[in-house]
């Protein structure tokens, strides 16, 4: 695919994990997820702990120690959410590879807002150039204070949402959670949000 055609902050987290010089990186993420999902049955961490651990660590991926850490929030969050349903949330890889770029993001965004500006500002400095492209360049902190997902209908987004919640209060801090505007195109499926942040423990 031309790389003019790729959303730079995808591109940027692939850089960041190791999987940006793959020709093909999600295809590449589909096949080791796929392959090594349920590898591991360690206590405090997901079922994807050792697909994390082999797509987005080694020597030019993330410190192994990160990597367990981010997959035992996401545990802690899920096991969150299905303590207050009826039956439990389980998470599709491409779910778990959304979240946990997610959590990626939301730390380093939480850690050093103004290193995160610098260090995507150069990388895209230097990949839009590459392809002759006028290059990205955020110079308020505030324009990297947002997140969205490009995923088809009936991927889960809705779910991915709520542990999205306990991410950002993770990151961000609880306190710092005055109110949250959920977006709907009709009241119908305004209240059918509604119903299921109720029904996953989201008051």
């Amino acid at each position: 695919m031309d790389k003019s055609l790729d959303l730079a902050l995808i591109r940027f987290i692939y850089d960041r994990t190791g999987l940006l010089e793959r020709d093909q990186p999600f295809e590449y993420m589909t096949q080791m997820f796929e392959d090594l999902r349920g590898a591991s049955n360690e206590a405090n961490q997901t079922e994807y702990v050792t697909a994390a651990l082999k797509t987005f660590g080694g020597e030019d991926g993330l410190e192994t120690k990160r990597i367990r850490r981010y997959d035992r929030n996401i545990k802690s969050d899920l096991d969150t959410i299905n303590e207050a349903r009826d039956d439990s949330l389980t998470l599709r890889y491409y779910q778990y590879i959304a979240v946990f770029f997610a959590e990626y993001y939301l730390d380093l965004l939480s850690e050093d807002e103004d290193e995160l500006k610098r260090t995507f500002n150069s990388f895209t400095r230097d990949e839009f150039v590459s392809i002759n492209r006028n290059p990205l360049s955020i110079t308020d902190t505030s324009e990297i204070h947002s997140l969205a997902y490009w995923m088809a209908t009936g991927s889960g987004k809705t779910y991915i949402a709520h542990l999205n919640y306990y991410q950002f209060k993770r990151h961000i801090g609880a306190d710092s959670v005055d109110n949250i505007i959920r977006i709907a195109p009709r009241e119908q499926i305004a209240r059918q949000h509604v119903d299921e942040f109720t029904e996953n423990g989201i008051n």
